[in-house]
C-alpha cells in the first residue's frame, strides 16, 4: 500500500482559538497547508462554498451552532472531511450517521 505524502489543503472549522491553533499546527508540522480557519458558522459556510482546498476539519457545535451546513456544502463539492468535536451528548453524532457522512459515529 502506497502512502500519499502530498499536502494537502486544509480548512479547520473550529471556535475554540486554542484548539483550532493546536490543530493548524500539528497540521503544518506534518506538511500541510492550513488554507483557512473558520470560527465563526458564516464565514465557514462562505469558505466551504468558495475555497479551494482538499479536506475539512469539522468541530460539529461552533459556537452554539451545528456544522453540517458545512458539511453538506462539502460533500456536494466532493471534498472530504472529517468531524471533531468534545461533544459528550451522542445525539448529534448519531445525526451526522443518518445524513450519510459516515457510516458509524465513534465516541471516545
Amino acid at each position: 500500500m502506497e502512502v500519499d505524502t502530498k499536502a494537502h489543503r486544509i480548512l479547520i472549522v473550529e471556535d475554540e482559538a486554542l484548539i483550532a491553533m493546536q490543530l493548524e499546527s500539528s497540521l503544518m508540522g506534518l506538511g500541510h497547508n492550513v488554507e483557512a480557519i473558520a470560527t465563526r458558522m458564516d464565514k465557514a459556510v462562505l469558505l466551504a462554498r468558495t475555497i479551494d482546498i482538499d479536506f475539512a476539519i469539522l468541530d460539529v457545535n461552533v459556537a452554539g451552532i451545528q456544522s453540517f451546513p458545512v458539511a453538506d456544502i462539502l460533500r456536494r463539492r466532493g471534498i472530504s472531511f472529517m468531524f471533531a468535536t468534545g461533544v459528550r451528548d451522542r445525539r448529534p453524532c448519531r445525526r451526522i450517521s443518518r445524513r450519510g457522512h459516515f457510516a458509524q459515529a465513534i465516541w471516545i
